[in-house]
């Protein structure tokens, strides 16, 4: 049989690591590390109650955090300044900003949809 589910991958000096995941589909978007930790920030995918959602994750050093738990969120970018953890994407058709697992800014937007695809924090 076939399998259909699909997982996030991180290659840490060419081993495989496969990251924990509740959903049937699971996407690593953006790895950064800082301090000797290891951040991916993704989402998962998969039917609750009947319904199709798509759920933003962060990882650190494999421990996965619900950021968004919506019909639709997505985690795209991360970026770690000391012990600040800001995420980009989307969730709830609104562009954000998570800052350590919070929404810290809801990004304009000039139509419905989209994601914040990169980050960066000065």
């Amino acid at each position: 049989a076939t399998n259909t589910a699909t997982v996030a991958r991180l290659w840490k000096n060419g081993v495989l690591q496969i990251l924990p995941q509740e959903e049937a589909f699971a996407f690593a978007c953006s790895v950064f590390v800082s301090a000797g930790d290891v951040y991916v920030a993704g989402y998962e995918c998969g039917f609750i109650n009947g319904n199709y959602v798509s759920i933003a994750r962060l990882w650190k050093n494999g421990a996965v955090q619900t950021l968004a738990q919506t019909g639709y969120s997505l985690a795209n970018a991360v970026y770690v300044l000391g012990s600040d953890v800001y995420v980009a994407g989307a969730t709830g058709g609104n562009l954000v900003v998570w800052k350590n697992g919070a929404v810290e800014q809801t990004l304009p937007v000039t139509d419905n949809g989209g994601s914040v695809t990169s980050i960066f924090v000065k």
